[in-house]
């Protein structure tokens, strides 16, 4: 680690400062992914336990699934931020879909869901987009596209400068 003269090696010290950025507390803060959470109940406001709830990603095909508790509530965490495609499915009720939710950087999105009363091959589509607002966190978090970050005013445009951003 010391050289000939008694100083550092650049590459050692380089690494040590790197190292210590990468494991400081902002970088360990970021989030880049989102919440679903939500509760299901029946028409007549009864919530329902062992409800499948599954979040598709749409641009990407990604699954994932889970069931509501006795308390009908779900939560699906650290999904990727992106558009999905969300299905509530339960014995004796029609599938209620919603379409196009917009799930963005370290949100946490209610979306709550009431089955309707049918056979299993029905299936209830709700369109629209969920409220931009999410109650359930005081959080703030935005994806900062590729085309904003080259337009950055960086000095030299090293990786590191965007770090202390």
């Amino acid at each position: 680690m010391v050289g000939r003269n008694g100083r550092w090696s650049s590459a050692v010290l380089i690494a040590m400062v790197v190292g210590s950025m990468l494991s400081g507390p902002a970088v360990q803060a970021q989030v880049v992914t989102g919440t679903l959470l939500g509760t299901v109940a029946d028409p007549s406001g009864q919530v329902l336990p062992n409800v499948e709830v599954v979040a598709t990603l749409v641009d990407r095909g990604l699954v994932r699934t889970t069931t509501t508790n006795e308390a009908g509530a779900y939560e699906l965490g650290f999904l990727p931020v992106g558009t999905y495609r969300i299905i509530a499915t339960a014995t004796g009720f029609k599938a209620q879909v919603q379409e196009n939710i917009e799930l963005r950087l370290d949100q946490r999105l209610r979306l709550d869901f009431t089955l309707q009363l049918g056979a299993l091959t029905e299936e209830v589509t709700v369109t629209g987009s969920a409220p931009l607002v999410s109650a359930d966190s005081s959080n703030i978090g935005e994806t900062v596209e590729q085309r904003r970050v080259l337009a950055l005013p960086v000095r030299g445009r090293q990786f590191i400068d965007l770090v202390t951003l």
